[in-house]
């Protein structure tokens, strides 16, 4: 494997253009910024202090997704998987897939809040487990704040085990 990623590091290609052009972009909006503190600090004057901001306000757009507000390519999305009647997203239990309209996708973040004791580690650790069975090519990562890795074990031990 290592072989082939020092073989691919040999040739240029336009498959990472996009990428490496803003790689680029942020590398010089970051240098820009640090030239524009060292003015700053050797002289703190109206002018110097626009620039850093100017620099500062720079580099924060790289990062910044460009979005038009179009819904074309979202339509054009859905018309398709309403045409070709694919399953789209990860399937967990049924009525929580029909209520998100096809499953859980990626880049979605859930999070399960509620007063103390009311289930909301016994559902999430349920609704992972159902995840993972019903396709084990998926992979959950699973956050908490409440428990260490041991309990969260015993919790999955517990629910594939079937015990209360």
């Amino acid at each position: 494997y290592k072989h082939l990623v020092d073989l691919q590091g040999q040739f240029v290609t336009d498959a990472n253009f996009d990428n490496d052009v803003k790689s680029l972009h942020k590398m010089y909006a970051q240098r820009n910024l640090e030239l524009s503190m060292d003015v700053y600090k050797q002289s703190p004057r109206k002018q110097e202090l626009a620039n850093l901001s100017e620099a500062i306000s720079e580099l924060s757009k790289i990062d910044e997704e460009d979005d038009n507000g179009e819904l074309d390519g979202a339509i054009e999305e859905l018309q398709e998987r309403l045409a070709t009647n694919q399953p789209a997203g990860i399937k967990s239990f049924k009525r929580l897939d029909d209520l998100l309209a096809g499953g859980l996708y990626g880049s979605m973040l859930f999070t399960i809040g509620a007063r103390p004791a009311v289930g909301k580690t016994a559902y999430a650790v349920n609704l992972a487990y159902q995840i993972m069975m019903s396709d084990p090519e998926v992979q959950v990562d699973f956050f908490t704040l409440e428990m260490n890795k041991r309990e969260m074990l015993n919790r999955f031990i517990s629910r594939s085990a079937n015990v209360d």
